[in-house]
Parts: C-alpha cells; sequence; structure tokens
C-alpha cells in the first residue's frame, strides 16, 4: 500500500528498539477513548529510509466527518511530540 499523500511520516535512522517501544506505549496509553485500537511496524518508506508507520482504528462515532479533523489532529499531535 502505497503513501496517500496525507500521513505524516517520520524517518529514523538508528534506535534502541526497547526504548522506543516504550516511549510508543507511554503515547499510545494517552490517546483517548475515540482511539480502539493503534498497530505500527518498521519498514523503508518510497525513499527507503527507515520509518515507522501507524495504523489507527477509531471508534465509529469518532470516524464520523463531524469529529474526525478533530481526532486526528489530536493523533498526529501526539505522534509529533514523539517526534520531538
Amino acid at each position: 500500500m502505497g503513501d496517500n499523500g496525507v500521513m505524516p511520516m517520520a524517518p529514523i535512522r538508528f534506535f534502541d528498539q526497547t526504548k522506543l517501544e516504550s516511549i510508543l506505549g507511554d503515547a499510545i496509553s494517552r490517546l483517548g477513548k475515540e482511539v480502539v485500537r493503534v498497530r505500527y511496524s518498521y519498514t523503508d518508506d518510497h525513499t527507503g529510509e527507515p520509518s515507522i508507520f501507524f495504523r489507527v482504528v477509531l471508534t465509529d462515532a469518532a470516524a464520523k466527518a463531524a469529529s474526525l479533523g478533530k481526532v486526528a489532529s489530536g493523533v498526529k499531535r501526539l505522534l509529533m511530540e514523539i517526534d520531538g
């Protein structure tokens, strides 16, 4: 599946996987009740840079057009805080 042009991507170079798992776990636990599940994987992006790709599943209510922008902005903000 290709890049949809909207999802923010943060390339990673060298990392301590245990530390990263801990940081991601802490961040994911801070997401609101609108988020049902978060999965992520480590793979190269379309330029060959190592990256982390996130899949975020929302509740039906959060996925409705009226609230999707707010929820997506909150998830994006939290992920960008990780990047630092």
